[in-house]
């Protein structure tokens, strides 16, 4: 085709939830669209939220969160543990995203796995300090500046969601602590925390004396966030203090990192992340403009114009960090509510280009272990989907090594976090006015809205509340570029700071946007690699010389997995050896799969397009369910929960 670039086709969708009969399944579908893959950022959170569900809980080591799947040359896998962060700061990070993911997208948490985290998280607290730890096996319980960020984001929201009463006493009684080993300058004190008997003897790659985007940088978001759950003043003048140091030392005028600025970009990335949420809480323009300074110079030559952003300053490779992607969602967020409107483009072209694409959806190519009993080789597949860890500009996992961590709880988590923030932002109603400042489809109390994006540029609303609406428009795109529809009637366009100002609509009226989206081939330098980049609108499309492991920009696939669990309507217990069949409308046979002890299947399938086929279960004992079609996406793994009744009950 035309520079050899195939055009994709985009097939439109949209939500929907479904029971049948005695088994229930959710489709999960979406008029956005990635690459052919049907996908939204509902289905992402939902996809990344059972990624995290079932990675979040090791039974063989007491319930401690895994870290990360590595894999191997052969393509086969295990989930590994790091001692130094999954029972404090995993799961912190694992407490504070699902609990927000469950706000957001109301997908529930299994009961038993959040009271496993939530006592892992009390115990790393459980010393009179009141500062979280985690237990080394020679040197004890060590306290790590590094982790103090995470363990507040668990408590705040156990406070916030829970309104958990021992989650609030445990956060004010470690900021009680961090003031009394913090100093005027707005460091952290070994002095003082030693005369506290706090051990910082042991460091990993964090300690009190390094930058400070690595230690309090990073931890002022979290203040930020509890300060506004509790209003507890003590966090936010600790949230002062650290922040005048790190606009100091860390981010200083003239927006260019220095070495006081670390190399840990995560830290660095969440760092300006929280140093902007607390800038525009206390109001603080200059601040603003400093860190806005950063944001637009400091990570040039660690970063994409599209959203990857390098995993350490100063290592040479392609290794990237899916969360600093989404730390930067936030950080375009956080300016683009304080006055700086154009943000929220950059938001979209990471969301878009980057985040969105960069999740693990085809897991075909990993290998399950056969056979494995104990839980850290087991589902390897399942594990993967719907995860992120360590990508290339343009693959989802980037070494030539041996072994390489595809997939990080943590990782996956702040890009959970990220996905829900963006969400707040597509459709923001502020007293009677109603503001649309991102192209995704959704629909609240004010406003229904289709995004045709990225296949054209337009976008549908019907307006359910008497507000006065706007809506941004890509930069570039003047008032003869639009079309307008008000009621089926072209209505002229008035454009303000790239919004349309519709005026105030009424229930029922029925808008059309349509503008146009350009198309670009770009060439760019990311870290000494020559990449040639098609993009339409804010969206990249295909990106040249292609990724070789799991590469994000690719040609349509289909599903490789449909999954699920099989269990007794009666008592709820999971049944073994029930055989799943899928099956085309006209009867051929694409796969089965009998369930393991957990009731759980894995249907390895053949299919070749998506559509809708025929599941059925058979139990030997058991009333055989009534076949029912569910609806396979490309890419996109069905999880689908049977539930059987005994023959005689």
């Amino acid at each position: 085709m035309k520079l050899g670039i195939r055009y994709l086709f985009y097939s439109l969708y949209k939500i929907n939830k479904r029971h049948l009969g005695r088994h229930e399944f959710v489709a999960t579908k979406s008029n956005d669209t990635i690459n052919g893959f049907p996908i939204s950022i509902f289905m992402a959170i939902n996809a990344a939220m059972d990624n995290l569900i079932i990675s979040g809980s090791d039974p063989d080591q007491d319930g401690e969160p895994y870290h990360s799947i590595l894999l191997r040359e052969d393509r086969t896998s295990t989930m590994i543990h790091t001692v130094d962060l999954d029972k404090n700061h995993q799961v912190g990070r694992l407490l504070d995203a699902l609990i927000l993911g469950e706000a957001t997208i109301d997908k529930k948490i299994p009961e038993e796995l959040e009271k496993s985290l939530k006592r892992l998280l009390f115990e790393s607290f459980d010393y009179k300090d009141h500062l979280n730890r985690f237990v080394h096996q020679e040197n004890g319980p060590m306290m790590h500046a590094h982790n103090l960020r995470e363990g507040l984001l668990g408590l705040n929201a156990l406070t916030s969601y829970r309104n958990d009463e021992l989650a609030r006493e445990k956060a004010n009684n470690m900021l009680k602590t961090m003031s009394s080993i913090s100093n005027e300058q707005g460091r952290l004190s070994i002095e003082l925390a030693a005369s506290l008997g706090i051990n910082t003897g042991y460091i990993n790659y964090e300690s009190f004396e390094y930058p400070p985007p690595q230690t309090t940088g990073r931890f002022v978001g979290a203040l930020v966030k509890y300060y506004r759950t509790t209003g507890n003043e003590n966090a936010l003048e600790l949230a002062d203090l650290y922040a005048s140091d790190n606009l100091l030392r860390g981010f200083p005028l003239g927006g260019q990192l220095q070495d006081d600025s670390g190399t840990h970009v995560h830290s660095i990335t969440s760092a300006l992340m929280g140093l902007l949420d607390w800038a525009i809480t206390r109001r603080n323009h200059e601040a603003i403009l400093q860190l806005k300074s950063q944001f637009d110079q400091g990570f040039v030559e660690i970063s994409s114009s599209y959203g990857w952003f390098k995993e350490e300053r100063v290592i040479n490779g392609y290794k990237a960090r899916g969360e600093n992607t989404g730390d930067m969602v936030q950080a375009a967020l956080h300016l683009a509510r304080a006055g700086y409107s154009e943000y929220y483009e950059k938001a979209e072209i990471y969301m878009r280009s980057f985040i969105l694409p960069g999740q693990m959806r085809s897991v075909g190519l990993f290998v399950e272990n056969p056979g494995a009993t104990i839980d850290s080789l087991r589902h390897i597949r399942r594990r993967l989907h719907g995860g992120y860890g360590f990508p290339s500009p343009n693959d989802r996992f980037a070494s030539t090594d041996k072994e390489v961590s595809v997939n990080a709880t943590d990782v996956t988590a702040g890009v959970v976090t990220a996905m829900c923030e963006f969400l707040k932002h597509i459709c923001i109603a502020k007293d009677k006015g109603v503001s649309i400042n991102l192209h995704f489809s959704v629909e609240n109390q004010d406003v229904s809205i289709v995004s045709f994006l990225p296949h054209k540029g337009r976008l549908d609303l019907i307006i359910k509340s008497e507000k006065a609406f706007s809506v941004r428009i890509p930069t570039g795109i003047s008032e003869e570029q639009i079309l307008l529809i008000i009621d089926n009637e072209r209505t002229s366009v008035m454009l303000n700071d790239n919004y349309i100002q519709l005026g105030i609509l009424l229930p029922g009226n029925k808008v059309e946007i349509h503008f146009p989206l350009i198309e670009k081939f770009t060439r760019e330098k990311v870290w000494e690699h020559d990449l040639s980049i098609f993009w339409r609108g804010a969206q990249v499309l295909s990106i040249y010389p292609s990724g070789s492991g799991s590469p994000m920009f690719q040609e349509d696939i289909p599903p490789t997995q449909a999954w699920g669990v099989v269990t007794c309507e009666l008592k709820g217990t999971p049944l073994s050896n029930a055989m799943v069949v899928i099956r085309g409308l006209e009867g051929t046979k694409y796969g089965s799969a009998f369930t393991d002890l957990d009731g759980n299947y894995a249907i390895d399938t053949d299919i070749i397009a998506s559509g809708e086929y025929i599941l059925e279960v058979f139990k030997e004992g058991y009333q055989r369910m009534d076949s029912d079609r569910v609806t396979l996406i490309k890419g996109w793994p069905e999880t689908i929960h049977f539930r059987m009744k005994p023959e005689r009950s």
